[in-house]
């Protein structure tokens, strides 16, 4: 069966766990001052809160990140993190309001409430932040703190997806060959398929490799696929003869194979949030 499960994450290979958006400044030790744990961080701690204290957008979001991680000495407070993030998010800082968006969805410092998780998400995705942007689409997608409008949801995946989100392109590749939301095209799908798979999304790849398969109808597409061991490659022409050709392994890892359920809105215990 084809996966036709929306991807409820957004994935960063080189980062574990949850991670908040937010500029990372540096101190005199080299680090990342939201990430340091050396002798200083009294010292890099004295440095964000001084900065923050002038205004400094970003260094009032680096110390929401502080209090929400425990980082540089301080114990973890959740509410004392949202105080800095309002105060950066009040002045229209994305970064910060994702991070607040992020708050309520979790319930950290507050009860968890989607609706303010979804409006605090869509004042960052309206100003471009493209993780906010992704989380928009998902919430829009599952009627998630927002009635469910596929249409509205593919709008903000395709900004997401335009910005590099591979998770948004697989979410419009399944769009439009579903035909949810959109119009079914298995042209637009089978490219918005192919950017995930490029960068190498293994449920892209699938998808892909089986929207290849498809000879189309009435001889309005060209199908040619080659195996050679664990690998397959395929070219399509479609009906505006263009091609889309791809290669990639057969195989699908067992995390990404089909999911047998229905579409879910975002697993909070699995989704890996790009970093601002």
């Amino acid at each position: 069966m084809r996966n036709l499960a929306v991807s409820p994450r957004i994935l960063r290979p080189a980062s574990l766990g949850l991670i908040l958006a937010g500029v990372l400044l540096f101190g005199s030790s080299g680090q990342p001052l939201a990430r340091a744990q050396s002798a200083n961080s009294a010292g890099e701690l004295g440095q964000v809160r001084a900065k923050a204290d002038q205004g400094d957008l970003e260094s009032l979001n680096v110390l929401g990140n502080v209090y929400t991680n425990a980082l540089l000495g301080v114990k973890q407070d959740y509410a004392e993190a949202l105080t800095w993030y309002r105060r950066a998010a009040d002045k229209g800082f994305a970064p910060a309001q994702f991070n607040l968006g992020l708050a309520y969805e979790l319930g950290r410092g507050v009860p968890a409430d989607e609706r303010q998780a979804f409006k605090h998400y869509l004042m960052a995705a309206e100003q471009g932040f493209a993780a906010a942007q992704f989380n928009v689409g998902n919430m829009y997608s599952a009627g998630r703190g927002v009635g469910q409008d596929l249409f509205e949801a593919n709008l903000w995946y395709k900004q997401a997806g335009e910005k590099g989100v591979v998770e948004a392109q697989f979410n419009l590749g399944l769009a439009y060959e579903a035909g949810r939301g959109v119009k079914k095209d298995e042209m637009q799908a089978a490219r918005w398929y192919k950017q995930a798979a490029d960068h190498g999304f293994a449920r892209a790849q699938y998808n892909l490799g089986l929207l290849l398969e498809t000879t189309g109808r009435g001889g309005e597409a060209e199908y040619t696929l080659t195996l050679e061991g664990d690998t397959f490659k395929g070219s399509r022409r479609l009906g505006d003869d263009s091609v889309i050709s791809y290669s990639g392994k057969k195989a699908v890892p067992e995390k990404d194979k089909p999911a047998e359920e229905k579409p879910k809105g975002p697993s909070i215990e699995e989704r890996v949030l790009l970093a601002g």
